[in-house]
């Protein structure tokens, strides 16, 4: 689905949810009230469709009446149930707004009915969803916190808020918190403050990444995790996000934490959350929000041109036993040397401080242990005259 539709959708969606409750009131002027949102909502969903459909490119869409709108998709294929019924709506809704004329209760309604078939049909045939499936969820990339909102997004419409509210923490969490998750740190006192042997925690505060002030300071689940503010408005500032909105997430959704994927999800709020804040206002607000934070984190990382740092260094025989120097310098300490069995990657060709040697900046580990083993060594290879490594030969 296009970007385009799905926002007019989105649009058009609050429109008919609004004319819905007004057709059904029993209140004449209400009801014909109802009428006039209830057609611009038609009108709104079938232009999201010939958008779709790519109809606009060749037609002059901004000139068709209603009439013209309905023929277009139905010229296109798309096939449009009780057309002559919204074709009266739309009469009807021209002599109310435009001359003031009460439509009965009863007749809208009918309308009302007509134009759930007809949208649902429509709707259906362009894009495979109906009107209430469609969420600006839809933006976001596949994943595990798109899920988590989808199920925040079904709590909502049946009026579960405390339950939607928690499902927007933890897409929350696993967007933004779980980089300030200490939890692996609890039983680890090695000294690891950047967190780079370490899969989550590397925004925490360096002070808590200890297991005696784990000990001494975490008192429940969710206390692993330490938001650093600065470190959290600095990522809202690279995103494009208002940090406000970030803050008065966590304000007004429970917290959560998990360990693993596997493990499971732990939540914390105050006792008088459910009545105070589980509530439909504030529920819509944090979705709203996360979808936007999310999307704009997602589009800032998707912006990014990777590179390839490294390639494969398989030891040709010419390098064997060859020392790997601490830094750019024959001089400098002698910290390995090449060994079949170990398993090499080049990141960087680099001069040496003599200005003339070459070297390979390479790391590498046993064939049969992780990467990050304590056998792992890093440091500079001289590079000989007969290698053509640096031109991508090996």
């Amino acid at each position: 689905m296009k970007e385009a539709t799905l926002h007019s959708l989105i649009t058009a969606k609050s429109i008919f949810e609004e004319a819905e409750s007004l057709c059904h009131s029993g209140i004449t002027h209400s009801a014909t009230a109802g009428l006039i949102l209830l057609q611009d909502a038609l009108e709104l969903i079938f232009l999201a469709c010939i958008n779709e459909l790519g109809i606009d490119e060749a037609s002059k869409i901004e000139k068709m009446s209603f009439d013209q709108i309905v023929g277009a998709l139905q010229q296109s294929g798309v096939s449009v149930p009780k057309s002559g019924t919204l074709k009266a709506l739309n009469k009807n809704r021209v002599l109310a707004k435009h001359y003031g004329q009460l439509v009965l209760p009863e007749t809208v309604r009918g309308y009302l009915d007509a134009s759930h078939q007809a949208i649902d049909s429509v709707l259906d045939a362009v894009i495979g969803k109906r009107l209430a499936q469609i969420f600006l969820t839809d933006l976001l990339m596949q994943g595990e916190s798109r899920s988590m909102l989808e199920e925040a997004v079904s709590s909502y419409t049946k009026g579960d808020y405390l339950d939607s509210l928690m499902f927007i923490r933890r897409a929350f969490f696993l967007e933004i918190e779980i980089d300030y998750s200490i939890h692996e740190y609890k039983d680890d006192d090695t000294a690891d403050l950047f967190g780079f042997f370490k899969k989550y925690g590397r925004k925490a505060p360096v002070h808590t990444k200890s297991s005696k002030w784990i000990s001494d300071n975490v008192r429940e689940p969710t206390g692993y995790v330490q938001v650093d503010t600065a470190s959290l408005r600095s990522s809202a500032v690279e995103w494009g996000v208002n940090t406000n909105q970030l803050l008065n997430l966590m304000h007004l959704t429970p917290r959560v934490f998990r360990a693993e994927p596997t493990s499971e999800w732990c939540t914390s709020y105050p006792a008088g959350f459910v009545e105070n804040s589980a509530n439909k206002t504030n529920a819509q607000y944090c979705l709203d929000s996360i979808i936007a934070i999310i999307r704009k984190k997602q589009m800032h990382a998707g912006a990014a041109i990777p590179l390839s740092y490294s390639q494969p260094f398989s030891s040709p025989q010419i390098y064997l036993y060859d020392e790997v120097h601490q830094s750019a310098s024959l001089e400098s300490p002698v910290v390995h040397r090449i060994e079949p069995s170990y398993v090499y990657q080049i990141s960087n060709i680099v001069t040496g401080f003599d200005g003339s040697t070459k070297f390979y900046r390479l790391s590498g580990h046993p064939a049969k242990e992780a990467p990050w083993s304590e056998k792992s060594i890093y440091g500079y290879l001289a590079a000989r005259p007969e290698s053509n490594l640096d031109d991508g030969e090996q």
